[in-house]
């Protein structure tokens, strides 16, 4: 019997991120397989939620809400600036470049609009405020550090590497005493 995804299992898989109407958002990770230690938050919420249980072989979609995808748009996150203080862009609705923000930190912004002198940058995520479908692969499943439940597909175009994980022997263990 295959294992299911649990807490510390090694999980592949692909998958793409659809909005609710079915628009394909970003099909990266269909052509980049993810390999994540369940459990480890390394997704977002809702998909490591949705995913719990599935087994190698299984595909299926995932709704997931904004609060468990990308996060719910926040208002404070759109500033207003004036033109002259950018760099020399082309003011397009869309376009996105990066900035310093207020801390000095790299920010990436996209311009949402302007008016007159005036333009609003946001550095929401692209996907912030809207319901996500996430369409899910399952390649394989593996306990942590241990044997293959099963391996899905053939992926002929990845290489395994096995963990061996050993100690290096000290031979002079007084060596570094004076």
């Amino acid at each position: 019997m295959a294992g299911k995804i649990e807490k510390n299992t090694t999980v592949i898989l692909n998958y793409t991120i659809c909005d609710s109407f079915g628009k394909i958002l970003d099909d990266i990770y269909t052509k980049t397989p993810v390999n994540i230690t369940y459990g480890e938050g390394k997704l977002p919420p809702g998909l490591e939620e949705g995913i719990k249980g599935f087994v190698t072989g299984d595909k299926k979609s995932v709704v997931v809400f904004p609060e468990k995808a990308f996060g719910e748009r926040k208002k404070d996150l759109i500033i207003k600036v004036k033109k002259n203080t950018l760099p020399a862009v082309e003011f397009v609705k869309g376009k996105s470049f990066v900035r310093l923000d207020k801390f000095g930190q790299f920010q990436k912004y996209v311009i949402s609009g302007f008016i007159g002198d005036w333009v609003y940058l946001d550095s929401n995520h692209p996907f912030a405020g809207k319901t996500i479908v996430y369409n899910v692969s399952i390649v394989s499943i593996k306990k942590k550090h241990g044997v293959d439940h099963n391996i899905g597909h053939n992926m002929s175009n990845r290489k395994c590497i096995s963990e061996i994980k050993t100690k290096p022997k000290n031979r002079n263990r007084n060596s570094h005493k004076t």
